[in-house]
């Protein structure tokens, strides 16, 4: 047992020395966002050396597919933003990675997705004509047109 968690705790070392867990974190926002409203997405990249030429892409899992975000070069840690308009309500998954020409020193970064939640637009109803005054538990119906 004693050395399994000597093996695991030298694992975990190696991976936090040589800068593979969490090489890529991504924030987004506003989250949520309203349909046609920009989506700002933040990337930052950690890498366990300067010595380093990563080119990023990001796929904003609406159908548009992958699209470069930029390069990361001869930095330890690179910061990088993007922007996207979604034009459809849903759950979207966005992803970041980096390309397959991605010259890390030992290792490339890692692989990333974070949700976002797309909602309605925000619906301000007018009326042209005064809504008739209602009492207590009486119905009454009210047809919406758009203009």
């Amino acid at each position: 047992m004693k050395r399994n968690i000597k093996l695991l705790i030298a694992i975990l070392t190696l991976l936090f020395v040589t800068g593979i867990s969490d090489a890529i974190t991504v924030t987004v926002s506003p989250n949520p966002v309203r349909v046609n409203e920009v989506v700002k997405v933040d990337i930052r990249v950690t890498f366990p050396t300067r010595d380093t030429f990563c080119p990023i892409k990001v796929n904003f899992g609406d159908g548009s597919g992958w699209t470069d975000a930029g390069i990361c070069s001869y930095t330890n840690i690179c910061n990088l933003t993007t922007s996207h308009v979604y034009t459809t309500p849903g759950v979207y998954k966005i992803q970041v990675m980096p390309r397959n020409d991605c010259k890390g020193d030992p290792y490339p970064p890692n692989f990333v997705s974070v949700s976002l939640k797309v909602l309605c637009k925000h619906l301000d109803i007018t009326s042209p004509a005064t809504l008739m005054e209602a009492t207590v538990g009486q119905h009454y119906t009210y047809q919406l047109q758009t203009i």
